[in-house]
């Protein structure tokens, strides 16, 4: 599928955000205040411009990508809140384990999306 500019700029920001939420987590002991927020920015960015030009364009190869994109975003929002309120070190530890893997596989969908654009 031919892109625009426009929606490789998004992939890569896309990219780019995930990048800054990975580090968020591995530098800090306790819940970053930062990732709410930062986690907003991240699905603003998905619903207004990847998953926005996938559906304009009804590109078919990008639809189940960005499907499993939109669920995986809402369910990192529902693991940070667990998160967010996990008390023993060893929850703590399973939900940070769990974002982590969120923030892996929406990597892996982004990626995928690259691979599918010329």
């Amino acid at each position: 599928m031919q892109a625009s500019e426009g929606f490789k700029v998004a992939v890569q920001a896309f990219d780019c955000q995930i990048d800054a939420l990975q580090a968020l987590f591995a530098n800090s002991a306790v819940f970053p205040q930062d990732a709410p927020a930062a986690l907003i920015g991240l699905q603003t960015l998905f619903q207004t411009r990847i998953r926005a030009w996938v559906m304009a364009e009804q590109w078919e190869a990008g639809i189940p990508i960005v499907t499993e994109m939109h669920r995986h975003l809402r369910l990192l929002g529902v693991d940070l809140n667990f998160l967010r309120a996990a008390k023993q070190p060893t929850t703590r530890r399973q939900r940070l384990q769990q974002v982590e893997q969120r923030l892996s596989s929406l990597k892996e969908f982004s990626q995928g999306l690259r691979t599918l654009i010329v």
